[in-house]
This record gives structure tokens, C-alpha cells and sequence, in this order.
């Protein structure tokens, strides 16, 4: 199923999804919270145990495909001025809302994994901003200077280097070359 995530028609993977996300969720409710206060893996449920290592591979595949939130978009108008314009593609906008609602599934399943669960929530956050930054680069892509390059990159840099899992760094930083790259 993993394998069949990865095609790149967009309705195979909205079935895939639907998959991934009902198949967390029930797995959270099976399980929803550590018994101790510093869980572990020993903590884990055997049937969460046993897919642990795919899921592991769909968050990643989930961020490396994470679609563009298009909810509301900011553009100039005929007078010259900012104007927010909302944006009425329900089926991008529904992609993006069940990719979310997949992603803070898994999380919910990995806080286990993480040291201390507060390394997850900063990836997601990143995350997020970034889906924000990159609709609004996409909306005025000549509106940052080499300085606000730098610093957007600075910025996300920091977060990246907060994120203990070497995995969740390489993805970020990905994400932010191509960002950034597209900026300037």
C-alpha cells in the first residue's frame, strides 16, 4: 500500500489517503495514551508496534507530498490595494484538510517515539508555516529582497536545527531550499 501512495495520480493517492488516515485514527483509539509519564516504545501497543515502520515511511511521504493550503489567497487588486480573495477548489482544499488530519494521526501514534514528544509538534508547526509561506511566495513572487531571503532561511534553519530526527531535518531542509530557491 505504501508503494501504491507513492504513484503520482492525485486520485490514487486521495484513495491511499483515506487509507492512511482511517488506519491511525483507529490505532490512536485503540491505544490513546502512554501509561507512564515518559513513554516508550516498550509502551507501544503490539498491533501499533506492527505497522510502526510503515508509518514512519507515510509521514514522510505525506510531507514530501503535502498539498498547498489555497483557502485564502493575498493579491492586489485593480486599486493597487492587499486584499485577501478566497479561493473556491474544494477538492485541493479537501486534500490538504485530510492530509493534515492524517498527519496529526501519526503524530499522535509517534509521540511515543520522539524524546520527549516535543520534537513532533515542531515539525508539524514548521510545516505549516512553510505551506503558508509558500502560498503567499506564489501569490507575489517578487515581493522578498535577498535580505528577507535570508532571513526566512535563518529562520526555518533554526527550527531544523531544534528537530532531533535526522529524518524530519532532511525533509525541512529540502522544503526550505526549494522555497527559498523559488524566492530569489
Amino acid at each position: 500500500m505504501l508503494l501504491v501512495s507513492e504513484v503520482e495520480e492525485t486520485e490514487i493517492f486521495k484513495i491511499c489517503l483515506e487509507y492512511w488516515n482511517h488506519l491511525a485514527a483507529e490505532l490512536y483509539r485503540e491505544s490513546p495514551f502512554s501509561t507512564s509519564s515518559t513513554p516508550l516504545l516498550s509502551d507501544v501497543p503490539p498491533r501499533r508496534h506492527l505497522y510502526l515502520p510503515v508509518l514512519s515511511q507515510v509521514r514522510l511521504l505525506m510531507v514530501s507530498r503535502m498539498a498547498k493550503p489555497e483557502e485564502v489567497l493575498i493579491v492586489e487588486n485593480d486599486q493597487g490595494e492587499v486584499v485577501r480573495e478566497f479561493m473556491k477548489d474544494t477538492d485541493s482544499i479537501n486534500l490538504y484538510k485530510n492530509m493534515r488530519e492524517t498527519l496529526v494521526s501519526l503524530a499522535l501514534l509517534f509521540q511515543v517515539m520522539m524524546p520527549g514528544g516535543k520534537c513532533e509538534p515542531l515539525f508539524l508547526c514548521s510545516l505549516e508555516i512553510l505551506s503558508h509561506y509558500e502560498a503567499i511566495m506564489a501569490a507575489f513572487p517578487h515581493s522578498s529582497s535577498s535580505l528577507e531571503s535570508d532571513n526566512t532561511r535563518h529562520f526555518f534553519s533554526t527550527i531544523t536545527d531544534n528537530l532531533q530526527s535526522q529524518d524530519m531535518k532532511a525533509v525541512l531542509q529540502q522544503k526550505i531550499a526549494q522555497l527559498v530557491s523559488a524566492a530569489t
